[in-house]
């Protein structure tokens, strides 16, 4: 218990001093909401394909002429996309930028959904699902950490609630939008476009922000393999002048920004994978979290796959029905959930 209560208080002490860090930067508690603000659209924007494609599937069947394991390929591509970009993403985020791998990643998943739209056969479509998946886990990685490092310290849960809010109302929202264009255009790629048309403007607007809001470290490592590189003769004035945070710590700028970098690389060369993942699977709090939420998501995902399918053929109700009321009770029952969590975490 000693050891949770020193974690949580070096967990606050290190969120603390970003916030300082970040105030040093002048990134003002307006312009971090601003930010939150396109991280919440972009998060959104991301989901909407993963309600779409649930409220397509019966018309992918029949264009296609698939069946029912066919069609569960499908549905569950996305997610072996996400878990094997997961095993990767850590190795990715040490070697670039969060907003050069962000921005990239936003991109692809466009062309993934805009080449799934092409598809004539399985194959294809299994694989634009498996690449959707794989490219949308680097934002669901690297979000929640913004969040953490920079988000206001007295509400950050809050934010965290507010953005797991929106892995569910966007595949909702997704799977609303997709009813309303086969519904009025008989058409189900148009939601699909339309999903990538606004992932690119928010890409767009995300390239806009400046690297010190989006990464701690954006400057101070990037700047000094340069120096180093090219003999630059670093001082005091210098660093002040190119507003280098933490130049007053510094008695010998060289010397040290060589060590940072050495240690840098130590460290990305002893990460070990596998290691990391042995040492978490110790965590007792962890692996009864992980049972619980993969229970949880067993059930909601397969009635939200099939749920449409079900009504249509077996209940045989019509299409604005099934929309409508699946629609409704999907987007208030996380939307309750979250925030009633939210508030009781918080308080």
């Amino acid at each position: 218990m000693e050891i949770t209560n020193e974690s949580n208080e070096n967990s606050s002490q290190n969120s603390l001093s970003y916030q300082t860090e970040s105030l040093k930067r002048g990134f003002s508690k307006k312009k971090r909401k601003l930010v939150f603000y396109l991280i919440l659209l972009i998060h959104f924007f991301n989901h909407l394909d993963h309600g779409a494609i649930d409220a397509c599937n019966t018309y992918l069947m029949t264009e296609l002429n698939l069946d029912h394991s066919d069609l569960g390929s499908v549905g569950s591509s996305v997610f072996l996309g996400l878990t094997f970009g997961a095993s990767i993403a850590g190795y990715i985020f040490n070697y670039f930028t969060p907003k050069c791998i962000v921005s990239c990643s936003i991109i692809l998943t466009s062309l993934s959904l805009y080449f799934l739209t092409q598809s004539n056969t399985l194959f294809y479509l299994c694989l634009c699902r498996f690449f959707c998946g794989f490219f949308q886990i680097f934002t669901l990685i690297y979000f929640p950490v913004w969040i953490d490092q920079f988000g206001i310290y007295e509400i950050r849960t809050i934010w965290l609630s507010y953005l797991q809010l929106n892995t569910a109302s966007g595949t909702m929202i997704g799977y609303a939008i997709e009813a309303v264009c086969i519904k009025k255009f008989n058409n189900w790629r148009y939601g699909f476009y339309l999903q990538c048309i606004l992932l690119l403007f928010s890409t767009v607007v995300f390239l806009l922000i400046p690297d010190k809001f989006l990464s701690r470290n954006y400057k101070r490592t990037n700047l000094t393999r340069e120096f180093i590189k090219n003999n630059i003769k670093i001082t005091p004035e210098f660093l002040k002048k190119n507003n280098i945070i933490n130049y007053d710590k510094y008695t010998n700028i060289n010397e040290i920004s060589i060590y940072q970098i050495e240690e840098e690389n130590e460290t990305i060369k002893k990460f070990n994978y596998l290691e990391t993942i042995k040492t978490l699977f110790k965590n007792k709090l962890y692996r009864t979290s992980l049972i619980s939420i993969c229970s949880i998501l067993f059930i909601i995902t397969g009635i939200e796959f099939w749920i449409t399918d079900y009504m249509r053929k077996i209940l045989k109700k019509e299409d604005s029905k099934i929309f409508i009321s699946f629609s409704i009770i999907c987007i208030t029952s996380p939307t309750c959930g979250v925030l009633i969590g939210g508030y009781l975490i918080e308080n």
